[in-house]
């Protein structure tokens, strides 16, 4: 038998039924014997990179081992990007290269190359693949493709790469000179190093769950990949328990349970961060805990919980975080145990608090405006979609939006690429799903994004696959723009400046397929029916607005492990002055000079009194150079003026939002485009936290309007949204007096309209108090760059000024 024969009849054996690639002169024989095999398909893709993550896109799809062929020299370098997403993101996929005929290797000659396009693909991929190997003699032909096959489903699943010599391709292969790698000691070095499930700990994890009362499970790429979903459905329907996902868990478990919190993390949504800051145990099932889901704060994640991590990786149990039980497992063996546990939780209260979140702090669309709707297009298109449909998402703003606003349901499945976050991918992982499954493929990309492997369209048309393509198009480069917007002074070099994005509509049409360009969203939705309708590849180009579409990051500053805890029930109310603060950066660490205060200052955070110093936690940090705050300054001079002894601080403002977004329904464009909903949740938060302490709000303190003037708030806009938002603020409860500062500047402009709104309001309610004319400290050595925050000599007049006012 022909090697190359023998070899695809190995892939046969391990249940590839399709394998994805680009013929070359040195894996020319392979693609032969695949095309030439009756159980295998040769999918032709247009580039390497492209077979790549076709190849991954169908292990993931079919969960199933994957396969891809290069050349060798580029052919196998561009190949180098999709092994890396598979490494990653734990998809078993083989990667089969052709060499160089073994005569013309270089082997360990000091020399750079013997053979025309010779590359030491091994080496390249040695860091980012579970196994790797040149294979230069026949008799290890056998040995080493089962291995690798093995390697790639065994434990924490991954890619692995052949590299065959040409000149072994077409050789004949004598059977009986070869060995089974499962007849072998190394065979059984792996099944005896197979993680087990400790009966033991699993009865343990059982009892913390049941006496839990405010439990939560973390899902992660770990848990889908093992194909837990069936699992976990019995389980969660035997205990009803609220569950969170990361970005790559989000697919194991359907938006219609509902206590489903939805994705979680950095760009999660805020109910499902509330619930991981307030549960009491905490399970997590296949998640790294990356920086995106734990945040900057790595103690302060689920930080009043019994954390108990399972893992089929050993090395990320207990790698990021504290944790109180691990178990080094196989997922689907330990959710099929932990069914087995008699497990009765009394968590109807806390049930109940989930509700209410999800109420309280909806998905996204709630915040969205009219004519920059990207979550409301995305939720259109979740309703239009099939029970069956993939969608493979690319990786930019849009992915974001999609994790926050797709609702799934059926037998969907969501794929990303997460580890690494490659551009490009979604269109070609596409090709890969829908030729494994035989289902309809959706893919959801950004106008970047979609170029990068552009070219894989012609297997769209060539095979009339069912692939729909929206592209979410705001002519830039969204998600970097904004780190250049606030790190880089607006110097959008390559996301902006010097960057376009083609006619997609045109581009469909010259790979003979149907092409929409849609703005609006009833047109949109009138389209994504219509492109629906149907199964043919089409593109539909969604124009969003070229400035308002980005993601804001408003993590309040959480970092306590420089803080000091106190108790608070020590505090003589009496003598205390408990100062609600709220607006803008300057209302909280925006200021130049961290600093700290006397003894009697204090700062609320999360039900808990620390010692108040500079970052305050709660309020939204901003460059790690600004982070000093106005109230610590201001505290200490009121103790010092004698008229109290005691100052308790809760700040919860949100850099660069309207006064709209204060509101409680409210949306508003804030700094830097991005787009906002309502904050007033954090002011019924806070009073809540305060009565549950035992503390009365006795003043409250706001200053808001540079963003106002950025966004040329009208004087009659301003007036309402505040009025609306004092309006929540008396029904809930809140009575102490109002201190509205005078503020508008924005980067040394300042708006005659904002200020004369907060006169009136002022002038005609007796709830309202004027506070300082912030816009008067004017002078260049009282402004940072840009004009909009304080420098230290800024901030301390700041702080004089309130009390004045105060006074």
């Amino acid at each position: 038998m022909k090697v190359s024969d023998y070899i695809i009849n190995i892939l046969v054996k391990n249940k590839i039924k399709k394998v994805f690639g680009y013929i070359g002169g040195n894996n020319a024989h392979l693609m032969d014997s695949i095309d030439n095999n009756s159980e295998m398909e040769m999918v032709n893709t247009v580039h390497e990179q492209g077979a790549g993550f076709a190849a991954e896109g169908y292990a993931r799809a079919t969960e199933s081992l994957g396969a891809a062929t290069a050349t060798s020299g580029p052919g196998a370098t561009n190949l180098v990007t999709p092994i890396a997403s598979c490494f990653f993101d734990s998809i078993p996929t083989i990667f089969l290269t052709g060499q160089v005929n073994t005569y013309e290797c270089k082997y360990d000659l000091p020399i750079r190359q013997v053979g025309f396009q010779e590359t030491d693909i091994v080496s390249v991929v040695q860091a980012i693949t579970k196994y790797a190997v040149f294979v230069d003699k026949i008799e290890n032909i056998r040995y080493e493709l089962e291995k690798a096959c093995f390697i790639a489903q065994e434990g924490r699943k991954g890619p692995v790469l052949v590299d065959i010599p040409i000149d072994l391709q077409y050789k004949e292969i004598d059977l009986e000179k070869t060995a089974s790698f499962y007849d072998s000691e190394e065979y059984e070095a792996f099944v005896m190093k197979e993680p087990k499930v400790v009966n033991a700990t699993v009865q343990k994890i059982g009892q913390v769950i049941t006496k839990a009362k405010k439990p939560l499970i973390l899902v992660g790429g770990g848990a889908r990949n093992a194909n837990i979903k069936e699992e976990l459905l019995e389980f969660l329907n035997k205990t009803n328990i609220p569950v969170v996902s990361s970005l790559m868990g989000k697919d194991t478990i359907n938006d219609d349970y509902q206590y489903n919190l939805g994705f979680m993390g950095v760009y999660g949504v805020k109910h499902a961060q509330r619930c991981l800051e307030e549960c009491d145990v905490l399970l997590i099932l296949g998640a790294r805990l990356d920086a995106r889901q734990t945040g900057r704060n790595v103690k302060g994640f689920a930080a009043n919980a019994q954390v108990i991590h399972v893992d089929i990786d050993e090395h990320e149990l207990a790698f990021r975080i504290e944790t109180d039980i691990v178990l080094h497992a196989d997922l689907k063996a330990f959710m099929s145990a932990l069914n087995q546990v008699p497990i009765t939780v009394n968590i109807g209260t806390w049930q109940e608090d989930v509700l209410g979140y999800k109420k309280e702090f909806p998905y996204a669309d709630k915040g969205v405006l009219e004519g920059y709707p990207h979550h409301k297009i995305l939720q259109m298109l979740s309703k239009n979609l099939k029970d069956d449909d993939i969608i493979c998402v690319d990786v930019g703003l849009h992915q974001m939006w999609s994790a926050q606003s797709l609702i799934l349901k059926g037998n969907q499945r969501l794929i990303f690429s997460g580890g690494l976050g490659s551009m490009g991918f979604a269109l070609a992982a596409g090709i890969g799903a829908t030729i494994g499954t035989g289902r309809r493929v959706i893919t959801i990309s950004g106008d970047g994004g979609f170029q990068m492997n552009l070219q894989e369209l012609e297997v769209l048309s060539r095979r009339n696959l069912p692939i729909k393509n929206f592209i979410l198009n705001n002519s830039m480069l969204g998600m970097v723009n904004q780190m250049q917007r606030e790190f880089l002074n607006e110097n959008y070099i390559g996301t902006k400046k010097d960057y376009s994005a083609p006619d997609f509509r045109n581009i469909a049409r010259s790979y003979k397929m149907r092409g929409y360009e849609v703005a609006g969203l009833p047109l949109i939705e009138k389209t994504i029916k219509l492109s629906l309708d149907n199964n043919e590849p089409e593109i539909v180009n969604i124009q969003l607005h070229k400035e308002n579409t980005n993601i804001v990051l408003t993590e309040p500053y959480d970092d306590v492990s420089d803080k000091v805890e106190v108790d608070f029930t020590l505090i003589d109310k009496k003598e205390t002055m408990v100062i609600l603060a709220f607006g803008q950066a300057n209302a909280g660490n925006s200021a130049e000079g961290e600093y700290v205060p006397v003894e009697n200052v204090y700062n609320i955070f999360n039900n808990k009194c620390y010692k108040a110093k500079d970052p305050l936690l709660g309020a939204t940090a901003t460059v790690p150079s600004h982070r000093g705050s106005v109230w610590t300054r201001l505290a200490d001079k009121i103790i010092e003026s004698g008229k109290y002894k005691n100052v308790i601080i809760k700040s919860i403002a949100v850099a660069g939002v309207p006064i709209s977004c204060w509101e409680e329904h409210g949306t508003g464009i804030g700094w830097a485009g991005a787009m906002h909903g309502s904050y007033y949740p954090r002011i019924r938060e806070a009073k809540k936290e305060l009565d549950a302490m035992g503390f009365d709000i006795s003043h409250v303190l706001i200053h808001q309007g540079e963003s106002d003037t950025q966004n040329k708030t009208s004087k009659e806009s301003y007036k309402k949204s505040f009025l609306n938002m004092l309006e929540s603020m008396k029904r809930d409860g809140i009575s102490a007096p109002i201190y509205l500062a005078l503020a508008s500047r924005f980067n040394f402009l300042t708006s005659k309209e904002v200020i004369l709104a907060q006169k009136e309001l002022i002038s005609e309610n007796n709830l309202l108090f004027e506070g300082p004319n912030t816009d008067n400290i004017d002078r260049f050595e009282d402004r940072v760059e840009g004009g909009s925050h304080f420098t230290q000599s800024g901030v301390i007049k700041h702080a004089q000024l309130w009390l004045d006012k105060l006074k």
